[in-house]
């Protein structure tokens, strides 16, 4: 199911964002299933950047087509599915589209919002490619429109607004475009978002790359933005995820223990069921919690409901095969076995957003050269391990690519720098560990706008 927000224009509507839906995961055909359902639920849209221009380069990616480099827009979406009854008169068989009212939501109706902190350290920026290399770079981390800082909306452009129009009602637009960078202070004295690298020249590696020379001193960023606090959503989604990566891991051991004819495969076969049974009745235990959390939707409840019962079957089934993997049968059971990974990998895709994914952008002469994107999910911080994102308070080696076809084809696989890169996403006042997973041994260099003595302040650069 494809949705789109358009752009009404007098000549042809332009595509600002498109979303598909898969049926699939809205609905359950099983005895116990239902028909698809949605929401009431934020749906996240992403496509082009901003370009401000008549002819828009990367417009494939409004329409869907290819990754999105850019959070675009959010829609408020709820889909319900009715049986009618074909044979009563009220019914008119028309295939057109009826548009009616719909009356106005509770603000809860989607989540409290709450307050999340996101924090970044670049520890490394290498292999930039030498075409960019003879001018200034800067990186900028940007999550939703908050710490967008050449093509969102920031508060001080709307302050001037403001002015300028003598205090016109501008509070609606602000309220539409959600506001990104804030330099100045909140009212914690804290800084609410450095969202960007301080500029620097390349200096040459070899014949092809160049690097930023940050040695000692390695550049931070944090952000505080505000969204529907989702998160059991997302944190079942990574525990499913962990056990799928884990079940990855050990079949890929068992192939290359089979394919190098070294001893007792079914000995780690035998082990990898194990923890795959293990891992499906934790997450019964963990996905029950926070049942009666505000803007739980008709899906939320179907879907864990679903996931609860297959993750159960899920692990008897892999007690049951255990029990009967013997040296004879190894190859049979891996098979079966492999079919459980597509299922939890399938289980796994929440069809409901919550928080924005994250983007990298590597920015020359004000320009957006090079991205990456990362699913806020995979850096999101609980307090239980299974919960956390895989890369959550880790180093992590991002390579950033070339945006939209541009990315494609030869020229597109020449990598346009490598970043080794810390990142940490969680509420605000779950912040206190944000820097627990970096190496040791740094000082936190502070903003100079900061108030002395709050020990709250994130550092802007981190000194080994």
């Amino acid at each position: 199911m494809k949705v789109q927000i358009r752009d009404s224009d007098k000549v042809n509507d332009v595509a600002i964002g498109t979303h598909f839906i898969d049926l699939r995961k809205i609905c359950n055909d099983g005895d116990k299933g239902f028909l698809p359902t949605l929401g009431p639920a934020w749906v996240n849209m992403y496509g082009s950047t901003r370009q401000y221009t008549l002819m828009d380069e990367h417009q494939d990616l409004n329409e869907g087509l290819g990754e999105g480099v850019s959070f675009r827009a959010r829609l408020l979406l709820s889909i319900t599915v009715e049986i009618l009854d074909t044979t009563s008169p009220e019914i008119i068989s028309s295939t057109e589209v009826q548009v009616e009212n719909v009356s106005n939501i509770s603000e809860s109706a989607t989540g409290k919002i709450e307050e999340f902190f996101l924090f970044g350290s670049f520890l490394e920026a290498t292999m930039i490619d030498r075409k960019i290399g003879e001018k200034q770079i800067t990186f900028e981390i940007t999550i939703g429109n908050y710490g967008n800082q050449i093509d969102g909306v920031s508060k001080s452009s709307s302050a001037k607004k403001k002015k300028k129009k003598d205090g016109e009602n501008d509070e609606e637009e602000n309220e539409l475009i959600q506001n990104s960078s804030e330099d100045e202070a909140d009212e914690d004295g804290d800084l609410v978002s450095v969202s960007s690298t301080p500029p620097m020249r390349p200096v040459i590696t070899d014949r092809n790359y160049f690097h930023l020379p940050y040695f000692e001193k390695k550049p931070c960023i944090y952000i505080k933005s505000w969204w529907q606090d989702q998160r059991r959503r997302l944190y079942n989604s990574n525990m499913m995820d962990k056990i799928a990566d884990k079940l990855e891991e050990g079949l890929n051991d068992v192939q290359e223990i089979i394919k190098t004819e070294k001893m007792f495969p079914e000995r780690r076969l035998r082990g990898v069921l194990e923890e795959l049974s293990t891992g499906c009745s934790r997450f019964v235990t963990l996905a029950n919690k926070d049942v009666n959390q505000a803007g739980r939707t008709k899906l939320d409840r179907e879907r864990l409901k679903s996931c609860m019962r297959e993750m159960d079957s899920m692990s008897q089934q892999a007690k049951q095969i255990r029990t009967q993997v013997k040296k004879n049968t190894v190859r049979e059971k891996l098979k079966l076995v492999q079919n459980f990974l597509q299922r939890l990998r399938f289980l796994a895709d929440e069809p409901q957003h919550s928080i924005p994914d994250v983007f990298i952008w590597m920015m020359s002469n004000n320009k957006r050269i090079a991205y990456a994107r990362v699913p806020s999910k995979d850096i999101l911080y609980s307090i239980v391990d299974e919960e956390t994102g895989r890369d959550c308070g880790k180093v992590k080696a991002v390579f950033l690519k070339l945006p939209g076809k541009k990315g494609f084809g030869p020229a597109g696989w020449t990598v346009q720098a490598k970043l080794e890169l810390y990142l940490w996403l969680g509420l605000n006042k779950q912040r206190k560990d944000f820097l627990c997973g970096l190496p040791n041994g740094f000082e936190e260099i502070k903003a100079t706008g900061a108030a002395p003595g709050l020990q709250s302040v994130p550092p802007v650069s981190l000194v080994y």
